[in-house]
């Protein structure tokens, strides 16, 4: 984890200090020592570049006029040099009219401190500029990370959704529906909530594919699909491909008028598809038979153990017995079925 504040003491930062002359390189060293900083010198721009290409230091004191020195210059060369690893750098400036200071400033200096130098003054300066240094590192490492876990949360949704949704419609197939209802019933039975299930199959569908074709066939799954799934909006209710034709949709909190309501409204949002199925008993157009169930799912009790089948199965059995039945009057309607649980159940 970063640090609130740079630690300096136990990993100090490195200064280059840029001036023609030895006894000032001493002067300017002498503040910069007394910090516990590294120093590294160079007489001239030339060597200042020679120097930053091979190590960058964490900051640098270039004065901007000197034998041998164009400090504007060579601040414009660190920046195309270095680019984003380059350090923060002190000017130092005879004139701090705002001409001078504002020059300085556009080509890369970081701060500018008036010659003759403080040492003080120096010392305040450089510790500033290493500090900002220090913070924009690890703004960038921060950035650095973020995009890393970006990039891995991004590789484990897909991966999840390998596992998770139906290659062929796009929405949840059954496995993760049996894990996600019984997560459900748990939930809801702690407060005796209402619990729903819709079984949706389509009517007809293997002589839908028998005349149109399996590739038809399976562009007519994803519109049913797109359609139960678009009806639903709240963030608890599940749609799943159930198997084949079949399609279901859990809704939590949903009484079974609720439910009903539900799959009246899409019905006739698969009616508005208006896909052809002119061969159907049923009608001209592509139909779907529902199922509804719904049930107050009750606390586990000890006894729950040693079941056979997980209490769930009682709100399925009814889904798909209101489905079988809907189908045996006629299709293309609703039947709904309310799960009583006794106290055992």
């Amino acid at each position: 984890m970063s640090r609130i504040h740079p630690n300096f003491e136990s990993n100090p930062p490195s200064v280059l200090l840029v001036h023609e002359d030895e006894a000032v390189r001493a002067q300017l060293r002498q503040p910069i020592d007394n910090r516990g900083y590294l120093t590294v010198e160079a007489a001239t721009d030339a060597q200042c570049l020679q120097l930053c290409g091979q190590v960058t230091p964490d900051s640098i004191v270039l004065p901007a006029k000197g034998a041998g020195i164009d400090g504007f210059a060579c601040c414009e060369q660190l920046q195309q040099l270095l680019g984003d690893r380059c350090p923060p750098i002190l000017m130092a400036i005879a004139d701090d009219d705002d001409a001078t200071v504002r020059r300085a400033f556009a080509v890369g200096a970081s701060e500018c401190i008036r010659q003759p130098i403080s040492p003080v003054l120096l010392e305040r300066r450089v510790h500033q500029l290493l500090t900002l240094g220090w913070a924009a590192r690890q703004l960038d490492d921060l950035r650095r990370r973020e995009r890393q876990l970006n990039d891995a949360l991004t590789d484990l949704q897909e991966q999840l959704e390998l596992f998770v949704i139906d290659p062929s419609t796009q929405i949840p197939h059954r496995r993760y529906f049996d894990e996600y209802l019984d997560r459900e019933w748990r939930r809801l039975a702690r407060d005796l909530e209402p619990l729903s299930l819709i079984l949706g199959a389509i009517d007809c569908f293997q002589l839908y594919n028998e005349v149109y074709g399996v590739e038809v066939g399976d562009e007519c799954l994803q519109h049913i699909a797109r359609a139960i799934a678009g009806t639903v909006k709240r963030p608890a209710d599940l749609v799943a491909r159930y198997g084949g034709d079949t399609f279901a949709a859990i809704l939590p909190k949903t009484d079974g008028k609720g439910a009903t309501d539900v799959a009246e409204e899409m019905r006739r949002r698969i009616k508005d598809l208006a896909i052809a199925h002119e061969r159907s008993p049923v009608s001209s157009l592509v139909t779907v038979s529902f199922g509804v169930a719904s049930v107050i799912p009750r606390p586990a009790l000890s006894s729950d153990r040693d079941r056979d089948e997980p209490r769930e199965r009682q709100l399925i059995e009814a889904a798909e017995n209101a489905l079988q039945e809907a189908k045996e009057q006629g299709r293309d309607r609703i039947i709904f079925q309310q799960v009583h649980l006794s106290p055992r159940d």
